[in-house]
């Protein structure tokens, strides 16, 4: 693949999860840039990306809480973050007591 057709790709990629961050879903090659585009569309988005980091999962649910649901590493900051955005993600942190 050359350069030029690499570059086509991402701005592909990018104009699709910036109408629907849903289409992240069929992103091969998901840079930070396209992910925060897609978590900026649809913070749901979030159940589509291969590596999560933790900025991208404060963008998520900074966004909509509620996508704590689809975060593989819940820290407290992110856990807080959530439930201040929509009290209702609290039913998506694992009770201490039960791991």
């Amino acid at each position: 693949m050359t350069t030029s057709e690499t570059l086509s790709q991402y701005e592909k990629d990018m104009a699709a999860v910036t109408k629907n961050g849903i289409a992240l879903d069929y992103v091969k090659i998901q840079t930070p840039e396209i992910c925060l585009a897609a978590i900026n569309q649809n913070p749901l988005a979030l159940l589509y990306i291969k590596e999560q980091t933790p900025e991208i999962c404060m963008a998520a649910v900074t966004q909509n809480g509620l996508a704590l649901l689809y975060v593989k590493e819940k820290t407290p900051e992110i856990c807080l973050a959530a439930v201040t955005q929509n009290n209702d993600a609290w039913k998506y942190i694992k009770d201490a007591r039960t791991t």
